[in-house]
């Protein structure tokens, strides 16, 4: 059933990419110490492809604290180290007449960003084999300050018939004109609201565990507004009491992290160590 199953997940990740959709590869692998009964402490390290696996677009490195205030309230907290990329953004320049005279296209560039977060999570087990899960996240993230080249497109040729010296192509078009300087990409920050709500099912006489999660963020700054879904349809596969090895399917649709709106299909694999 295992290889079955780790099949369908990759074949649903690698999907004909139509306009705006596009496939990637998520990984964690983390290790998480029990300190007490109810205190429990987490590390973790990630990585992603994007842009259909052809693009790292992340590493991270986080720690984390958890509470577990009652059988059915975990409190959580913790901090992420991000470096993220950010791939070339062109911006149109038009004329008077709205005819497109330009492009501003800011080069491909890495950021750094430290995030903080806290969950609520509720959890409860209405019969022997399923449980249900909600959990809300508050989600605060600085953009570390940086800079990028931006090459300036003007002049196209076309009105420029007599033209005779260099020509520069940008997007298919044209130009007699490009300059290049360094931007200053100013520090950000975001708050975002994330609820998560997740039914899992415990497979009787195997190490395995389905689960299915819907989360929405919201924008805080923004009146609450939605930007962003996640559905993930995937399996816990509890090789021993110490090493859990998760293998899912993510769809996103809405405002990724580059304020790029689109959908993105997930390969989402990661591993636990207990101890």
């Amino acid at each position: 059933m295992k290889r079955p199953l780790l099949s369908l997940l990759f074949a649903a990740a690698t999907l004909p990419i139509a306009a705006h959709h596009e496939g990637g590869a998520w990984f964690e692998a983390a290790a998480e110490k029990n300190l007490s009964a109810r205190f429990s402490v987490e590390g973790a390290l990630g990585h992603r492809l994007e842009d259909n696996f052809s693009q790292p677009s992340r590493w991270d490195a986080s720690i984390g604290l958890s509470y577990k205030a009652t059988p059915w309230l975990k409190l959580s907290g913790g901090q992420i180290f991000i470096r993220d990329y950010n791939a070339e953004e062109a911006t149109p320049k038009y004329n008077n007449a709205g005819q497109i005279n330009g492009y501003n296209v800011d080069a491909p560039f890495w950021r750094n960003k430290l995030r903080s977060y806290f969950d609520a999570t509720l959890k409860h087990k209405f019969s022997k084999r399923w449980s249900i899960s909600l959990r809300e996240r508050y989600q605060y993230t600085h953009n570390l300050s940086t800079t990028a080249v931006e090459s300036k497109y003007r002049s196209p040729l076309a009105n420029n018939p007599g033209h005779t010296g260099a020509v520069y192509t940008y997007n298919g078009t044209d130009f007699t004109k490009r300059t290049e300087e360094v931007e200053n990409k100013r520090s950000r920050n975001r708050h975002y609201l994330r609820s998560r709500i997740g039914v899992e099912y415990d497979i009787k006489g195997l190490p395995l565990d389905p689960y299915f999660t819907y989360e929405m963020t919201n924008n805080l700054t923004e009146k609450l507004s939605v930007v962003r879904h996640r559905f993930t349809l995937g399996t816990d596969w509890k090789i021993t009491k110490k090493h859990v090895l998760s293998m899912g399917y993510l769809y996103q649709t809405g405002t990724i992290d580059k304020g790029v709106k689109g959908h993105l299909h997930v390969l989402d694999i990661g591993y636990k160590f207990k101890f």
